[in-house]
């Protein structure tokens, strides 16, 4: 161990005995701000919040008493005792924080719980040390700070400091004291505060005690110093240094319960400690100081939040512009952090806030310092000049002092618009007359200043333009029209009487003078643009190109990037060209907040500012983005009044209920940091249960084969407006226009076929910038049925059946083949025969002069060949393979023949078995087997009836042919050609045939179906 020694030079301040003070409040400059807040209502998980951290990827942790919050502007995971498995901590209350950009993870500790890893890509709890395990290694079980230097973690506890090295993943012996401890002092070794400097040593803040240095690669304190020798008084339990800040190099600033001290050193330790650095805190408890990008100094005490600037040394005391308990935030605060946007965030005992704006646009206005006096409902405001303003108001006139923060009320009744005239002289329109208005509070009778006025001194007025050096142009918020006063000649007409076409309608809701000198006259179902040159007036009614509706209701005009912006209440912003054609109407499907709009101003030549009924607008007219702010961004209130807004020096008072603000339009810049984008999960729900995938680094996701559906989450970090972020996405392989998912940050994944597809997903921000696209690629794992496996598989059977059916084929045409055999068989055997029995009868007919007997026979032979030739076509029709058509087929031939001889045919079948498909072989071999069984009843049997029943026996079918002839002994008849056919035909189509005769009992043919 090496020790080094130097002569330090100290302001030393010896305090003796109790010292006690009376606090002064700090008097300094207001700079108003609009933080955005959040609590536990916003799902925090609770109110005390002790410290705020942006990690590497931009995501805000919020640490509290009751656990670590991760933060993206819109969602919040909470890490605590009771949280889920992947964000389980080993305790709540979270008393210090660092990330580890090394091994990308966020160390946290907590009392009596141990200390934790979060590794920051996936989310997940990582390392887990507990002080139930190990207190003697930590020291005390009551960890209360924590730095890093290098691999190692030191652990300030309520007794001493402990090392975890993390490389080895354990904790080293507590660190050595130069000092022993008094046994009657409870917790003499408190280490309320860790820092680490240039030098890689390790200051320790000893609550009882004061200050050690450890330095590089050492354990044991090279340096100590007591709280004296800080210039922090001793005496009292429990002394704490509260933060501390490099201002620069070898410059730290560290805050006490009794000020801030700057502590001067260098690598052989302290040179000098300078008190009173902070005179505006001086003897105050400074809980928390932080410089930012610019060297200002922020500090906290119980008075608030203040601001020095290091320009000009002036201390601001900064204000919320917006939340009527801010006191209660902003004494309250125990970190103050600005995050790598510069956006500032404080950690206070009501919750977390954020200011994205160093100064608000918005500065309200209602009630007086002393809250005697309010301004209920505002009508119009005059700016007389950049800090007082009078304002016009239902139940009075006043007079607003806005560094005093003073409202008087000059005069009680309803006042409703007020201008300035030439030579400085103000005009008030209030309880139904016209006054001339003069310092401090005389109000005289107009028409006794100006005679001329008389005849309308008893109206009301909207609206007054100037138009070259002599006119001026009144519009009467009493329906009649305009009025144009020459303050020259004194003379007062009606506009429209001067020109050949009169207004079209007389109601008046504002007037205003455009570029090419024309006085626009708005009015409520109508509008026209009078040209006092040439007293040329046109009159305008404009309709709605979508529904055909006329538009009405026009309150103010102004003009931006060449086109006209017409405010027409319920319906929105009419944009129109030159022509006075329209172009287009922004409202509330563009993001409008609200679509009566009452006053629309020019910022420049991309943004409009408008009023309405329900808060203010900002609308980028190149890409028609819409932003839009309320009495929670620091309005007066949500609502305006029709007449109430002016610009004067580049600012625009508007107002309405509850006062008025004055809007500063530098300050409402558009904010054109993209959103940093991040896929955070994919949850997949499968038959097998719920996944989740969670790694800010994923490019790769596999699907299982049984999903069911996926959904992908991100985050767009933009703190400015979270609410206004928006998401599109697409699949680079499905389609080539983007998705647009409005403020929705996850995409549903169902319904894919099997693959590998790419998913893109960019967001904007709420002036439409847009983020860089991420991607992530998506591979759907196939079903089993869809693998290459059960493809080959169907493949082969596929082909085994094509076979099959090639086997079944050439069977079949083997069948086809024997049939043609069979009918070439028979038209040789029956038809050959039959036709050459005809050639010799010709002959013989031909020879013989007695040839009647051949040509009867002739006859006979002709009739049967033609018979034959329809058998064979009857037996090659597809159409006729029913068992109806087979008998449909031997009626055609047994009725007749039967009739001849005298014999009665009978016919008995079941109508059930007619539609009964028969295979064209069978279909021939049982017409020929039931034709040769009644042709041999007709020749042998002399039977006066032939049967013939077919019926089914066993679910086969049985076909019988019966006769109640003479019969014959089947004993003594040997077979003939007639019995060998019907024999050979059943066998040849799957029947078994059976012939049953006696002498005297007729004869029966039976077959049947194998």
């Amino acid at each position: 161990m090496t020790v080094y020694f130097k002569k330090i030079s100290i302001n030393l301040t010896v305090w003796i005995g109790c010292i006690v003070f009376t606090a002064t409040p700090l008097q300094a400059q207001t700079q108003y701000i609009n933080f955005r807040h959040y609590s536990l209502a916003d799902g925090l998980s609770s109110y005390k919040v002790v410290k705020v951290l942006q990690d590497r990827f931009g995501f805000i942790w919020i640490a509290t008493q009751d656990g670590l919050n991760r933060f993206d502007g819109k969602d919040i995971i909470i890490y605590n005792k009771s949280a889920r498995e992947k964000h389980l901590l080993l305790g709540s209350d979270i008393t210090g924080m660092l990330e580890d950009t090394v091994r990308n993870i966020l160390w946290v500790i907590t009392p009596y719980g141990g200390l934790n890893g979060i590794n920051l890509s996936t989310g997940e709890v990582q390392y887990a040390v507990a002080t139930a395990d190990t207190s003697s290694r930590f020291g005390h079980p009551w960890l209360k700070s924590l730095v890093q230097r290098g691999d190692e973690l030191w652990i300030g506890t309520y007794d001493g400091i402990t090392v975890y090295n993390i490389e080895e993943n354990k904790l080293k012996n507590p660190v050595t004291f130069p000092f022993k401890k008094d046994a009657r002092k409870n917790y003499e070794f408190d280490i309320h505060y860790l820092h680490v400097d240039e030098y890689n040593r390790v200051w320790a803040f000893v609550a009882n005690y004061g200050l050690l240095l450890f330095p590089e690669n050492d354990f044991s304190a090279a340096f100590h110093y007591p709280l004296p020798e800080l210039l922090i008084p001793a005496g009292y339990l429990f002394k704490r240094i509260n933060s501390c800040q490099n201002t620069e190099p070898g410059k730290l600033l560290i805050g006490t319960h009794t000020g801030a001290r700057e502590i001067i050193y260098d690598e052989s330790g302290i040179i000098t400690v300078k008190n009173n650095v902070l005179p505006e805190a001086e003897r105050k408890d400074v809980r928390h100081l932080y410089q930012d990008a610019k060297h200002n100094l922020w500090f906290a005490t119980g008075e608030g939040l203040f601001r020095k600037n290091t320009k000009d040394g002036i201390t601001y005391m900064v204000e919320d512009v917006n939340k009527a308990d801010q006191k209660k935030w902003t004494s309250s605060i125990n970190d103050i952090f600005f995050d790598k946007h510069n956006n500032l965030w404080l950690g206070t005992l009501q919750g977390a806030a954020i200011a994205t704006r160093l100064q608000s646009p918005f500065q309200n206005y209602y009630q007086s310092a002393d809250l005697r006096t309010k301004i209920e409902r505002s009508s119009f405001v005059f700016p007389y000049n950049d800090s007082v303003e009078f304002v016009c108001a239902y139940e009075g006139f006043y007079r607003v002092d806005n560094f005093k923060k003073e409202i008087r009320r000059l005069k009680e009744g309803g006042s409703w618009f007020m201008f300035r005239h030439k030579g400085g002289k103000m005009i008030v329109c209030m309880n139904g007359r016209i006054y001339h208005f003069s310092l401090p509070n005389q109000f005289t009778e107009i028409e006794k200043v100006y005679p001329e006025l008389a005849p309308i001194s008893h109206q009301s007025f909207n609206s007054a333009v100037y138009w070259n050096d002599s006119l001026l142009f009144l519009g009467s918020e009493e329906s009649k029209g305009v009025y144009e006063w020459n303050y020259k000649n004194r003379k007062l007409i009606k506009t429209d009487s001067l020109s050949s076409v009169p207004l079209k309608d007389g109601i008046v809701n504002s007037i205003y003078k455009d570029r090419r000198n024309r006085i626009w006259i708005l009015s409520d179902n109508s509008f026209a643009v009078y040209n006092p040159a040439n007293c040329q007036l046109e009159n305008h009614e404009l309709v709605h190109p979508v529904t055909g509706q006329i538009l009405n209701l026009y309150f103010d005009v102004c003009e931006a990037n060449g086109y006209y912006w017409l405010a027409s209440y319920g319906s929105g912003i009419i944009q129109l060209d030159e022509k006075l054609s329209i172009k287009k109407i922004i409202s509330t499907n563009d993001g409008m907040a609200n679509a009566g709009v009452y006053k629309v101003f020019p910022l420049n030549d991309s943004l409009l500012l408008s009023t309405s009924n329900n808060g203010l607008s900002k609308i980028n007219i190149r890409n028609y983005s819409v932003s839009n702010y309320f009495e929670s961004d620091g309005l007066h209130s949500n609502a305006f009044e029709e007449l109430c807004g002016t610009i004067y020096n580049g600012k625009i008072y508007a107002g309405g209920p509850d006062g008025f603000t004055i809007i500063d339009p530098k300050f409402i810049t558009p904010n054109t940091t993209p959103p940093e984008l991040y896929i955070n999960n994919i949850i997949i729900e499968s038959k097998n249960g719920r996944q989740e995938i969670t790694d800010l680094f994923l490019q790769t996701a596999k699907l299982p084969r049984n999903l069911l559906q996926a959904t992908v989450w991100f985050s767009a970090l933009n703190f400015s407006s979270p609410e206004l972020t928006t998401y599109a996405y697409r699949i680079k392989e499905q389609q080539d226009e983007w998705v647009q998912l409005g403020n929705q940050n996850f995409v549903t994944i169902i319904g894919l076929t099997p693959g590998t597809y790419t998913l893109q997903v960019e967001a904007k921000n709420e002036d439409g910038v847009e983020s860089a696209i991420k991607e992530i690629q998506i591979i759907l794992l196939p079903r089993w049925y869809q693998t290459s496996w059960f493809k080959i598989l169907v493949a082969l059977l596929a082909l085994g059946i094509t076979y099959g059916l090639y086997r079944v084929r050439i069977n079949q045409l083997k069948k086809e083949k024997e049939i043609r055999s069979h009918l070439a068989s028979d038209l040789h055997d029956d038809l050959g025969s039959t036709l050459n029995s005809v050639k010799v009868y010709t002959n013989m007919a031909m020879t013989e002069k007695e040839n009647n007997g051949y040509l009867e026979k002739i006859k006979e032979s002709t009739q049967e060949a033609i018979s034959g030739v329809r058998d064979i076509i009857w037996v090659l029709d597809d159409k006729k393979d029913l068992l109806d058509h087979l008998l449909t087929r031997i009626n055609t031939f047994a009725v007749p023949l039967c009739e001849a001889h005298h014999i009665a045919f009978n016919r008995r079948v079941n109508d059930v078995l007619l539609d009964s498909k028969l295979g064209k072989e069978e279909k021939r071999n049982l017409y020929m087997i039931i034709k040769e069984a009644i042709n041999n009843s007709i020749k042998y049997s002399g039977a006066a009836d032939i049967n013939l029943f077919i019926e089914k026996k066993d679910n086969k079918l049985l076909i019988g042919i019966t006769d109640n002839g003479r019969g014959f002994e089947q004993a003594k008849i040997t077979e003939g050609n007639g019995l060998k056919n019907i024999m050979r035909r059943s066998a040849d189509i799957g029947y078994r045939a059976s012939v049953i005769s006696s002498p005297g009992n007729g004869t029966s043919v039976l077959l049947e179906k194998k």
